[in-house]
């Protein structure tokens, strides 16, 4: 009787698809894609934990806007308000200082 044992193709990294060729016998390896679709994370892929996804840092380094992020279209910036509701003051914002 015969017994047949399948080629391992595992080469221990989550970050490939590991196939064996059934005409061949040769492995093939290809690239895991590890997009989960949102622009608010960057998508990596570790070799031993796989895909992983990390938020995506929005920041502009400017003390006057509110960093967003929309999950479809990623960073914007809105520029926050100073306005201390004083008539009798000047609003201002330096992009580093803030509002003053």
């Amino acid at each position: 009787q015969c017994t047949f044992t399948d080629i391992n193709c595992d080469d221990s990294n989550e970050c490939t698809s590991d196939e064996c060729d059934y005409d061949t016998g040769s492995c093939h390896y290809s690239e895991t894609l590890c997009d989960d679709g949102d622009a608010c994370t960057d998508d990596v892929c570790d070799p031993y934990m796989g895909c992983m996804s990390e938020i995506t840092d929005c920041n502009d380094d400017n003390a006057c806007t509110i960093n967003e992020c929309d999950s479809t279209d990623g960073c914007y910036y809105v520029y926050g308000s100073c306005d201390d509701e004083n008539a009798c003051t000047i609003d201002l914002c330096d992009a580093v200082e803030g509002c003053y």
